[in-house]
């Protein structure tokens, strides 16, 4: 709960910063934007420590193949990464260069999960023989 309200309170004032800037420098307003994201992240990197070594204890614990856990977090890690680059071209005004991002971000998604398309395709085609 504490975190959360010191999450809240950096973007509140980081966008009143923003807000106030924009009015006489609008570079400085995104700057500030990119600066205030960057220090939220920077504050739950303990909240992303513990949710790998998480991860890593149910691997271990329950004999799964790691390498499925790790195409998994690679998604979920590039869908997190391309939300928060879209939302910043977003704050500049960029929607193109947005949408570009969503884009890539998909292909890279369905790249990071051809080994197990693969495996799948592969276990359809044995079971059919």
């Amino acid at each position: 709960m504490e975190m959360i309200i010191k999450t809240a309170a950096v973007g509140i004032i980081g966008t009143m910063l923003a807000v106030t800037v924009k009015e006489y420098k609008k570079e400085f307003s995104l700057l500030i934007g990119i600066a205030t994201g960057i220090v939220i992240v920077y504050m739950l990197i303990d909240s992303l420590t513990q949710i790998r070594n998480l991860f890593g204890a149910m691997i271990t614990e329950a004999s799964i193949n790691s390498e499925y856990v790790e195409i998994m977090v690679k998604v979920i890690i590039i869908a997190y990464v391309c939300e928060f680059a879209v939302q910043f071209c977003a704050d500049a005004g960029e929607r193109a260069i947005g949408t570009k991002i969503e884009l890539a971000g998909r292909i890279l998604i369905l790249t990071a999960s051809l080994p197990i398309i693969e495996n799948l395709f592969n276990l359809i085609v044995n079971l059919s023989l």
